[in-house]
């Protein structure tokens, strides 16, 4: 009686289950196209007749939705939507080139399911965020150029305003400006910044390169060159602690603190080098800053720090490779926070460098791979071929002899 009951009970469940299982809708996803070829015309959004406006797309896309835009210039502005991915065909080919009124690019509280990916952002010039503005969203960036924006306040190149924690990777920023956070400014944010370039940026005040205020971002293989303000060249931090690791400073300039300005401000910074930034590579005022394993021109206190010229290969055109012989190479700490897994350009980042049999890290955005040794002699192994191929040659030889053994014996049975 109870397993008669038990199997009654059991049965009445599954067909709830099922019942349950058919009644809820699954979204499908759909895939958008964006051509600007096909203006004036507005286009269905399907791969045969696409958009010419990449705002309409975005319009007519949902959660889950996968936006496909093909090379070209688009002249507007855009609002993401959550949930929504809008893929360029590259940087080099697709432009977003703004109004000139407002942000190109605005999000406003989307989440990590909403990715930029593929542009090059130009022209803009809002109060904040000329290039792209985020509030409060942590959506992800990769692959884009923010060049030549302009913003009156805060962030020319990208603005990350109430607690925005994007992941930008793989993004260049450069000659954007702005009175603070020339290339990028945090507000009470914490981005994930990775394998980016800040070049050629200004702010009028604080931070040419990046500004951080009440922000703790962490930036990791990320070069800051020739980026200017009158305070914090290279990168301006204001209370809380921002992570810096295996970063490379070169050649920016400010009144005060040309690589790296520190007001009330803790950093972490691990890995890194600051050369060419003189006379301050690191500006400090009322900060404790956690500065070790560095390469610091002029020298600055703490573990396993030094001074000396890192040999470049060259830095007047931007290359930041590191020669063999640099004194960067292995001298850094496999320990570093937020060690990355690569260097900037995807070589790993733990190699034994310098030949002594340890794997260390290296110092700044490079990972110095040695070259393999050279084949002495220039001759090609004449010897060594004939003695791989000998074995072969017999086995051939031996299969041969054996298949006309074998020919002959059925023959001599046939006649038998």
């Amino acid at each position: 009686m109870k397993r008669k009951v038990f199997s009654i009970l059991f049965a009445v469940v599954l067909v709830l289950s099922l019942s349950l299982m058919t009644t809820v809708p699954v979204a499908a996803q759909t895939t958008w196209y964006v051509d600007d070829a096909t203006c004036p015309s507005t286009g269905s959004g399907t791969s045969g007749d696409p958009f010419c406006s990449i705002q309409d797309a975005i319009d007519a896309a949902s959660a889950g939705d996968t936006i496909n835009v093909a090379a070209g210039t688009y002249y507007e502005n855009i609002t993401l939507k959550n949930g929504v991915e809008v893929l360029g065909a590259g940087a080099s080919v697709t432009t977003i080139q703004g109004t000139g009124a407002g942000s190109v690019v605005t999000a406003i509280s989307v989440s990590s399911s909403t990715k930029l990916d593929g542009f090059t952002i130009t022209g803009g010039n809002a109060i904040n965020g000329g290039g792209m503005y985020n509030w409060s969203s942590s959506l992800v960036v990769t692959n884009c150029t923010f060049s030549a924006n302009l913003a009156a306040a805060y962030g020319g190149g990208m603005c990350n305003s109430w607690y925005s924690s994007p992941t930008v990777t793989n993004c260049t920023f450069s000659a954007n400006s702005a009175m603070h956070g020339g290339g990028m400014n945090n507000d009470y944010s914490s981005p994930t910044v990775t394998n980016c370039t800040f070049s050629g940026n200004s702010a009028t005040w604080y931070g040419g390169g990046m500004r951080n205020y009440y922000s703790s971002p962490t930036v990791t293989n990320c070069t800051f060159s020739g980026n200017w303000a009158t305070y914090g060249g290279g990168m301006f931090n204001y209370s809380y602690s921002p992570v810096v690791t295996n970063c490379t400073f070169f050649g920016n300039s400010a009144t005060y603190g040309d690589g790296m300005y520190n007001w009330e401000s803790s950093p972490v910074v691990t890995n890194c080098i600051l050369w060419g930034d003189s006379p301050d590579e690191i500006y400090d005022s009322g900060s404790t800053p956690v500065v070790t394993y560095c390469d610091v021109q002029g020298g600055y206190s703490g573990v396993g720090n030094i001074d000396a010229d890192p040999l470049f290969v060259n830095p007047a055109a931007d290359d930041y490779h590191l020669q063999s012989g640099s004194p960067c190479i292995d001298t850094g700490s496999n320990a570093a926070p937020s060690l990355p897994t690569t260097d900037f350009e995807g070589d790993p980042r733990i190699v034994d460098g310098n030949g002594d049999g340890s794997a260390v890290a290296d110092m700044g955005v490079d990972e110095y791979v040695p070259p393999p040794p050279p084949i002495v002699g220039g001759t090609v192994y004449p010897v060594d071929k004939v003695g791989i191929l000998m074995p072969w040659i017999g086995l051939a030889v031996a299969l041969a002899l054996a298949g006309v053994f074998v020919t002959r014996l059925a023959r001599r049975k046939v006649r038998g």
